[in-house]
Formats: structure tokens, C-alpha cells, sequence
């Protein structure tokens, strides 16, 4: 099952060609850790879903973090 939670970009923190590095706070907590931290690293490949900036409202995939795999080494 795909885990999804709205957001705001916090801020955008590392850029290459084609991808952006975000801090997003999440608008509700990750499946199973109601007392965790809403704020997360994202990432945005830009050919698809344009760029990000601050305040901006995304919709992110959290099923990875809602697991407790982690973030693929970035």
C-alpha cells in the first residue's frame, strides 16, 4: 500500500540538473508514529513534477518512511 501526506516545502535545500532537495512539513504524522517529527527530506524530479519552492503544498510518498526503510541514501 502507498502511504501519501500533504506538505509545505520548508525550504530547498541542494539542487543538480533535473532534481531538487526539499525540506517538506508534513500536515499529519507518518503511519505509525504519531509523536514523530513532520518535518522530512524530499526530493522533486523537476521533468515531472516542476520545480519546488518554499511554501509551496506538495503531496508526498511516505510509504518507505512509514515502513522504517529510510530515505534510499540521500
Amino acid at each position: 500500500m502507498i502511504h501519501w501526506r500533504e506538505g509545505t516545502v520548508c525550504e530547498v535545500t541542494k539542487t543538480w540538473p533535473g532534481v531538487h532537495q526539499t525540506r517538506v512539513e508534513l500536515t499529519a504524522p507518518l503511519p505509525g508514529r504519531e509523536d514523530g517529527d513532520r518535518v522530512i527530506s524530499a526530493i522533486a524530479y523537476t521533468d515531472i513534477v516542476g520545480t519546488p519552492a518554499a511554501g509551496d503544498r506538495v503531496l508526498v510518498n511516505v510509504s518507505a518512511l512509514a515502513r522504517r526503510l529510510g530515505t534510499g541514501g540521500f
